[in-house]
């Protein structure tokens, strides 16, 4: 069943009437008693326009009268709201428009060169080791140092640069493998000279 709405009539004076059907109010502007430009709302909201804008009542009207109260002719319905067009390549965009989110894929960490390095030199000054008391080699002991100090400085950088290069593990792989390999040059070291008898005298001398 269709909703039955009444409305209210207020006269220039601000005195409100009502409620009534729609029927009733084209009785009352046949009689007289509405003028075009009186206004009316449904009952119950604060929605005034003059009588002459309601297109049920339009056809009471003469048109000149519809057009000069509402600018609009008999029968006609309310302009569109002007939609926002579509932007026109090449045409400079809003500054003040709020930024798109960014589907980019951010791009991918590059290996620090210092943190490869210190590795690789780690690795190589633990197998130069010998620590057999014949051999007399203790070349990997610049390449500990090496690693150490190449560890430490790729350790700077990358904390610096985290959003954009890696590889802290293998600085830090680097620089205990160089821990590692000066110790056991230091203890080869020990036991080279005691076997020479370069030792003090808590040394023992091999034979």
């Amino acid at each position: 069943m269709p909703e039955i709405i009444v409305y209210m009539v207020r006269d220039p004076q601000g005195t409100t009437y009502g409620p009534a059907l729609m029927e009733t109010l084209r009785q009352w502007i046949r009689e007289g008693r509405i003028t075009a430009a009186m206004q009316l709302a449904p009952e119950g909201t604060v929605d005034w326009k003059p009588a002459a804008a309601y297109l049920e009542l339009q056809d009471m009207f003469s048109p000149e009268v519809v057009f000069t109260i509402t600018g609009q002719r008999p029968g006609s319905l309310p302009p569109p709201l002007p939609s926002t067009p579509p932007p026109t390549p090449g045409a400079p965009t809003n500054p003040y428009a709020a930024p798109m989110a960014s589907h980019e894929t951010p791009g991918l960490k590059r290996m620090n060169v210092l943190a490869v390095l210190s590795m690789i030199s780690g690795i190589l000054g633990v197998i130069m080791f010998c620590p057999f008391p014949c051999c007399e080699c203790v070349g990997g002991i610049p390449l500990d140092i090496a690693a150490i100090v190449m560890g430490v400085l790729a350790r700077g950088q990358i904390a610096k640069n985290a959003d954009s290069q890696k590889g802290e593990g293998m600085a830090m792989a680097g620089i205990i493998l160089g821990v590692i390999g000066l110790i056991l040059a230091l203890i080869g070291g020990v036991f080279f000279f005691a076997r020479k008898g370069g030792g003090g005298p808590g040394f023992r001398t091999w034979r």
